[in-house]
């Protein structure tokens, strides 16, 4: 019946959905795991990391909350956080920018860039928005995007936006110089094995059901928060130790953990006074209905563009930089209006 809610396999097909989508969105737009669905080392790593990650923080900030952009974002803070004690990244990079720069024996750009901006979008907000907006009846995470950016996805704008969305996605793919043979079957395979999984889901009923009702129940949500608390004990001595750092820069990764998590309480307490305030009248504005041809012509043009560009893939390194600091600018602006409001006083948020 329609007024039943999700069973716990129809709710667990959703949770694989948005970790795949992570995976897709975050790993394979950049090249560092093109075929992360066929690979056993991703399938059994960078799967489950992306899929804890997403549920955990998803059932923090969206499920019976107002959604905001801040507490998304602060959000995605801490899921790019994984990149020091599990990959080691944020201490050792594996990619640079000329010469490292090095403060408290972390990784500045590539940190900058890991959490403020990549991880908070490609990791996070985007392919949770994109699973709500398929894969259930409502738009919470769609909602508390700006509405610049909520315009460019109404009807008539939406086939534009997916043309561009297409080439800039295999713009960053081309940027890893994989080569064009290797971009292509990787959009082609990961991209349309993560449509058939959509489709499957879609067309067996699944998105009658709001995302508050597919996210972890409280049970379930301190089961997955165990497993990923489990993931990080085994995998941070397991998985490059050596890159470990010195005293100082575990304290600067831990002051870094310790500030976004006292963000986010800020952020979700604002959100619930906000929602206090209002009552349950508003209703989130919809997303456009994004049809089968329209996916199809944004992975088409995401395969070409990867494919493509891959012939130049100088030039579409520095397109790609240029946008990666264009991102992290915006992420910036994000982070201090998300430090500006949580430090007003409480009476002040409650009547914005």
């Amino acid at each position: 019946m329609i007024g039943e809610g999700p069973s716990l396999g129809r709710k667990v097909w959703f949770w694989v959905i948005l970790g795949m989508s992570s995976v897709f969105f975050a790993e394979v737009t950049v090249g560092s795991q093109p075929f992360p669905f066929f690979d056993p080392f991703a399938i059994l790593v960078a799967v489950p990391l992306y899929t804890l990650h997403m549920l955990v923080l998803a059932t923090v900030v969206v499920r019976g909350r107002k959604v905001t952009l801040s507490s998304l974002f602060v959000a995605g803070i801490l899921f790019g956080l994984y990149e020091a004690y599990i990959t080691k990244v944020i201490w050792d990079p594996y990619w640079e920018f000329g010469t490292t720069v090095y403060f408290a024996e972390i990784a500045v750009a590539q940190t900058v860039i890991l959490i403020l901006w990549y991880h908070n979008f490609f990791a996070f907000i985007i392919p949770l928005a994109v699973g709500e907006a398929l894969c259930t009846s409502s738009s919470k995470v769609f909602s508390a995007l700006p509405a610049r950016v909520r315009r460019m996805f109404q009807v008539e704008r939406m086939p534009r936006t997916l043309l561009a969305l297409g080439i800039v996605f295999g713009m960053f793919q081309a940027a890893a110089g994989l080569g064009p043979s290797v971009s292509l079957l990787s959009v082609g395979a990961s991209g349309l094995l993560l449509f058939a999984v959509y489709q499957a889901y879609r067309m067996t009923g699944g998105a009658r059901h709001s995302i508050d009702a597919l996210l972890p129940s409280e049970r379930q949500f301190r089961v997955l928060l165990a497993l990923l608390v489990l993931f990080y004990a085994v995998m941070t001595p397991a998985l490059l130790p050596e890159n470990l750092p010195g005293p100082v820069g575990h304290a600067a990764v831990l002051l870094m953990y310790a500030g976004a998590i006292l963000l986010l309480r800020a952020a979700l307490r604002r959100n619930g006074q906000e929602l206090a305030a209002e009552g349950s009248g508003s209703a989130d504005p919809a997303l456009a209905q994004v049809s089968v041809k329209q996916v199809v012509l944004f992975l088409a043009v995401y395969a070409v563009s990867a494919t493509v560009l891959g012939f130049v893939q100088p030039v579409a390194g520095v397109a790609a930089l240029f946008m990666h600091i264009a991102g992290v600018c915006v992420g910036v602006l994000i982070l201090a209006k998300a430090v500006r409001t949580s430090v007003r006083p409480r009476e002040v948020v409650h009547n914005a």
